[in-house]
């Protein structure tokens, strides 16, 4: 079966979790990835891969500009639309059976216009293919939903990463657990003595109030081999962040899915401080706060902290019942959908 399978090129996360799934399919089909920004960096290397164009979020302030990040994007369209062209007889050379998508919006159109099935994978469709209510933050909220609707309108199923629950509307779509690296499936998880700071919105301000607390931080962020009194700043490795976090006491981070839901797996209480404007980044620490897995907070400062290490205890009272892997099940779903589909 030859499958085009899409990944969001916004992050790391989207790259993150789609590897393992890319994985487990390499091993019985011949699998094109089509994706661009950072996950095109990370899967050309070793992987057959399509550079697409990458939509761009551009941020004012440490906040996400939705405003500057349209007209951005308005700007560059008839450059994606001039690549979007090229991409169209790239694939029909690949000759696809069927379409995945992480979150990818020219492979959700290109299913379309090649008139084949597409399957979804991703945790942004939680937002309008579930009966989750608004919790707050109503313009991020409604200008994120109609993103979602436009990124990813055509999927005959929608498969959901999630580690809270929420009814779905339609047949289309199913809740599974998050989809985890196997690195951080075999890890063996402990406590240590330090904090583990992982922010793309890291700051002199940030970095202050961390050196006037009494606790040790590892912090990446900022690229660079430092030692500073209580910080230890960490150029990025993927070997040994996933070492760190694996036996950090917790994790201080932004509101990523992909970077909770392997904190969460791993046992570790979180400090989250979702990007601004950001209404998935928001959604994802609500209900880390509301299960009691942790604290969400709007900016980090001494007071925030003290009451997140003050109450470190009961999140991780809370994080011994959680169970959350959703590798296996996504991968006999879906050799379940290519099986059903004739060539």
């Amino acid at each position: 079966m030859r499958i085009v399978y899409g990944v969001a090129g916004m992050g790391m996360g989207h790259s993150i979790r789609s590897k393992p799934t890319i994985d487990y399919l390499l091993k019985k089909h011949d699998v094109l990835i089509a994706c661009g920004g950072s996950s095109y960096g990370f899967f050309s290397k070793k992987y057959k891969t399509l550079e697409v164009p990458s939509l761009r979020i551009k941020f004012i302030n440490g906040h996400t500009s939705n405003l500057y990040t349209f007209f951005y994007n308005l700007i560059k369209l008839p450059v994606y639309l001039y690549n979007a062209c090229k991409i169209y007889y790239s694939i029909a050379k690949f000759k696809p059976d069927i379409f995945i998508s992480d979150f990818e919006p020219f492979t959700n159109y290109l299913s379309k216009i090649y008139g084949k099935k597409l399957i979804a994978i991703d945790n942004m469709n939680v937002i309008v293919r579930t009966k989750m209510k608004n919790h707050g933050k109503y313009l991020d909220y409604l200008s994120t939903k109609i993103i979602v609707r436009l990124f990813s309108p055509f999927a005959q199923k929608y498969f959901i990463t999630s580690f809270f629950d929420s009814p779905v509307k339609t047949k289309k779509a199913k809740i599974i657990p998050p989809i985890l690296r196997k690195e951080i499936i075999n890890a063996r998880a402990k406590y240590s003595d330090y904090y583990v700071v992982y922010l793309a919105t890291l700051n002199e301000r940030i970095i202050d109030c961390l050196r006037k607390v009494n606790a040790k931080f590892i912090i990446y962020g900022l690229d660079k081999k430092l030692r500073q009194k209580n910080l230890i700043f960490r150029k990025f490795s993927e070997k040994m962040f996933i070492k760190e976090i694996s036996n950090c006491k917790a994790l201080i981070c932004n509101g990523g899915f992909t970077t909770i839901s392997e904190a969460l797996y791993l046992k570790k209480p979180i400090l989250s401080i979702p990007i601004g404007k950001q209404y998935e980044q928001y959604l994802n620490a609500y209900y880390l706060d509301r299960l009691g897995y942790g604290l969400m907070a709007e900016e980090l400062d001494i007071k925030t902290f003290n009451s997140f290490q003050k109450n470190w205890a009961s999140y991780a009272e809370k994080l011994k019942s959680y169970r959350g892997v959703g590798n296996m099940a996504l991968f006999k779903e879906l050799d379940n959908i290519i099986s059903s589909i004739r060539i």
